[in-house]
């Protein structure tokens, strides 16, 4: 994953808090997903204006006490994102400018 790539949020996904978590999901498939504070923040940042190192200097600042394992938990958390359709990379970014279905079904 190229660190100055701008991740996107996949259209349609719909966020909920519940308690400590963020739960995103997609309405007309199985897909849900429960993050934790950090894993949100990841979520959230991803708006196609934020590089995965932007992402990664506001998950820094955000938890301090954090910051040498964070750089692997970014791009861990944006891989799981991506697999599971509510990420669009770069590359994927690109070719979601044509219409978009709903992200592949868990099986």
């Amino acid at each position: 994953m190229n660190s100055s790539h701008s991740p996107t949020r996949r259209e349609g996904f719909l966020l909920e808090v519940m308690g400590d978590e963020l739960v995103i999901y997609y309405p007309t498939t199985e897909v849900i997903l429960a993050l934790n504070n950090s894993a949100g923040l990841v979520w959230i940042l991803c708006d196609g204006t934020h590089t995965v190192d932007e992402i990664t200097q506001v998950l820094c600042s955000a938890f301090p006490e954090a910051k040498d394992r964070i750089p692997a938990e970014v791009t861990e958390t944006l891989a799981q994102l991506a697999e599971n359709g509510a990420v669009l990379l770069r590359a994927e970014a690109e070719l979601a400018a044509q219409p978009q279905g709903p992200p592949p079904a868990r099986g």
